[in-house]
């Protein structure tokens, strides 16, 4: 399956942020994705619509839904719905839960959507501080940081150490979790 901006209401939408996680998986193969905070499934279709092109590989997709009051509209339904209707649930395992309670070295992937700024990804920077896969995170970019939502909020920028992938607003970067001073 090549790449198809679903017809879902996300930010990453205009910017084509899914095509940029839909590229890097299939750059990097991954064999289990851990993804946290999806609201209504765009960037899991997007993920999905990789694994399928490679022909494997598996998404265990984490958000709050009814215990985040910031979610509005969006519900664990709606989300199945939206992977089942894309035809990628062989894929794809839709589960409640909390970034922060989640063991998270049984993934070799983690995309990190968890209404970013500076402190949380200080806060995953530290639960990761061992984690030897790759963390893709919504955020990193100047514009991202300046945005209205971050106001009174620390900036990612300077917070802890990443790359960005893709620039354009909101941006997509990769953190660096483990930094290994030794030579060998």
């Amino acid at each position: 399956m090549k790449f198809s901006n679903p017809g879902i209401s996300s930010s990453y939408a205009a910017n084509r942020l899914g095509e940029t996680l839909y590229n890097y998986i299939l750059v990097k193969r991954p064999k289990h994705i851990g993804e946290f905070g999806i609201y209504n499934a765009y960037s899991t279709i997007c993920m999905a619509q990789a694994l399928d092109e490679i022909g494997e590989g598996k998404i265990t997709a984490y958000d709050l839904w009814d215990t985040n009051e910031k979610r509005g509209r969006s519900s664990m339904d709606v989300a199945v719905r939206n992977v089942v209707q894309a035809g990628l649930d062989k894929y794809v395992t839709i589960e409640q839960g909390n970034f922060w309670d989640i063991d998270c070295d049984q993934f070799d992937m983690i995309h990190l959507d968890i209404d970013n700024d500076g402190e949380i990804l200080e806060r995953a920077a530290e639960k990761l501080k061992n984690y030897k896969g790759m963390v893709i995170f919504e955020g990193g970019s100047e514009e991202r940081d300046n945005c209205p939502q971050m106001n009174g909020r620390k900036k990612m920028h300077g917070s802890a150490k990443y790359v960005i992938l893709n620039p354009r607003f909101p941006s997509m970067s990769m953190l660096i979790c483990k930094t290994d001073d030794k030579k060998e």
